[in-house]
């Protein structure tokens, strides 16, 4: 299977010391809302020393499955290209992270390696989802990895 022909959405887990970052829980609930609405599933990733626990704490906050990478690695670069890894064997449509400094220096990286556009602090009106409990705006960064109908590829990177 081509990346652009690719299904589920895959949701990049930030951690600090081993446990997810609040963010990321969040980009995880509004992942599994997205993905029942498309009929796909919820992928996270989480790249941790001890990643058992949070990739656990993922399933708990809407992902449907976890793939964990045990690594102590902190180079954006290093763990880009893990994440990269990771969209070639589960070919996911669509790429989440949250838009934290780790989010918004790692996404990107991964994003051009498939030549997948990038945007930073997107906001959620943008892509019709609306939280109006919410006081303050959240923005995402995403990249998507299928096709168009028209048959043009669609790029575009969400941060949260």
């Amino acid at each position: 299977m081509s990346l652009t022909e690719g299904k589920n959405i895959l949701v990049y887990v930030e951690t600090a010391g081993d446990t997810p970052v609040g963010p990321a829980l969040e980009i995880l609930t509004k992942a599994k809302e997205l993905a029942e609405a498309k009929g796909e599933k919820v992928i996270a990733a989480v790249l941790a020393k001890e990643p058992d626990a949070a990739a656990r704490t993922a399933i708990e906050a809407g992902a449907d499955e976890a793939v964990i990478v045990k690594t102590e690695e902190k180079r954006p670069e290093v763990r880009a290209a893990m994440l990269a890894k990771l969209v070639e064997k589960y070919t996911p449509a669509l790429v989440l992270a949250a838009a934290t400094q780790e989010g918004k220096d790692v996404t990107p990286l991964a994003a051009q390696k498939f030549d997948a556009g990038c945007a930073v602090d997107v906001m959620l009106s943008l892509i019709h989802i609306s939280e109006p409990t919410r006081r303050t705006p959240i923005s995402y960064a995403v990249f998507c990895l299928k096709k168009k109908k028209n048959r043009q590829r669609e790029n575009c990177l969400l941060y949260k």
